[in-house]
């Protein structure tokens, strides 16, 4: 395995290379070299696919902030892993934007155990597939295609990622029970229960999903919608959620 690490402070950087070196053979992953960054910017523009299995970027950088870095990254390479670090957590949801694999909190620490967490989720991304519902007529669903879920007159409309839409009848209450007990679904008014992975941009009254379609959140539901997309995106992005 091959990492990079983009940090504009030295000294975060030597922690970050020392806690890899000490962790990852710990899990079983041998580490072929480890290459450091001191601009994200330079690193961004030079970037080259396939280089690296895995980046640890730096969110706070003077040159070239890690979410914009991140982002040039993911344009060229939709597959390397990108760990994002920092000493807060109130960048989570842009990092989850340019799909980050990881939020790690600064300073690293070798014996806290989050750096084999990381590891782990990491390696648990086929689970997904496991996880579905049945529909009638004995169809499975797998949850992670589920885009948004619409209730009218009896009929559930289960809007999928590939632009296809599965029905099913059924009664409101029983959907939103099923979907309501993963904590990546989320209900943003009465009878329409979205997917909090497929959300690109919420407002006050809207969500706008990775389809393009744009929901109303009930006023009674907007501060609740709030709070959670909130926690998900943190969580999701330390992959405490079993997504």
């Amino acid at each position: 395995m091959k990492i990079a690490i983009v940090d504009d402070t030295t000294s975060d950087i030597e922690v970050t290379r020392c806690t890899i070196a000490k962790v990852f053979p710990m899990a079983g992953l041998e580490v072929n070299g480890i290459e450091c960054f001191t601009d994200g910017k330079a690193f961004a523009d030079s970037y080259v696919p396939n280089t690296y299995d895995m980046i640890f970027m730096d969110i706070i950088m003077d040159s070239l902030d890690g979410i914009s870095a991140a982002e040039q990254v993911r344009s060229k390479d939709k597959y390397v892993k990108i760990v994002f670090s920092s000493t807060s957590n109130e960048y989570a949801s842009e990092s989850y934007r340019v799909k980050a694999d990881y939020y790690l909190l600064k300073p690293l620490d070798e014996h806290s155990g989050e750096l084999l967490k990381m590891l782990k989720h990491l390696d648990l991304t086929e689970q997904e597939n496991k996880r579905y519902i049945t529909i009638t007529g004995g169809t499975n669903i797998i949850l992670r295609n589920i885009v948004y879920t619409e209730y009218f007159e009896h009929i559930i409309d289960i809007h999928l990622k590939d632009g296809s839409t599965a029905k099913a009848r059924m009664r409101q209450l029983d959907i939103e029970n099923t979907l309501l007990t993963y904590p990546f679904f989320a209900k943003c008014s009465k009878g329409t229960v979205v997917n909090l992975n497929e959300v690109k941009k919420l407002t006050k009254d809207t969500v706008l999903l990775s389809d393009g379609t744009e929901l109303q959140i009930s006023r009674r539901r907007q501060k609740d919608i709030e709070n959670i997309y909130a926690d998900f995106v943190f969580n999701k992005l330390r992959k405490e959620l079993p997504v």
